[in-house]
């Protein structure tokens, strides 16, 4: 599991919530209005018989070298049910009939979460 996220939102505060680590962490910023950057480096820690990752934060999440018809791919727990898709590869599983990936979404064997951030950041890349 990786926590990444903009800069000064609490990522290091939640790891030191969940875990006993004491990892560092600054006060908010008042003219900010949020955290500061403090984490330097990607560090991974064990976690409950696996890992999880602290990360710097990031100013703004750019996604130039994915297109938005690729964005699918990056989705490997949608890969299974894209297979049986009825238009195969070229379906976006946004609006497609027979969408075996829509189906499993609505069953509930994909998560609802990462459906809908799929859509959103879907949505978002074809503005841009």
């Amino acid at each position: 599991t990786i926590l990444a996220g903009q800069t000064g939102v609490g990522k290091s505060t939640l790891l030191n919530a969940l875990t006993s680590l004491n990892l560092k962490t600054q006060e908010i910023s008042l003219s900010l209005n949020r955290g500061k950057h403090t984490t330097k480096n990607s560090k991974l820690y064990f976690f409950y018989e696996g890992y999880i990752a602290d990360t710097p934060g990031f100013s703004k999440l750019d996604f130039t070298d994915i297109s938005a018809d690729k964005l699918k791919d990056f989705y490997h727990d949608f890969l299974i049910f894209a297979n049986q898709c009825f238009f195969g590869y070229s379906c976006l599983h946004i609006q497609e009939t027979k969408c075996k990936v829509k189906e499993a979404y609505q069953k509930g064997l994909i998560s609802s979460i990462r459906y809908k951030n799929y859509l959103i950041l879907f949505n978002e890349m074809q503005k841009n």
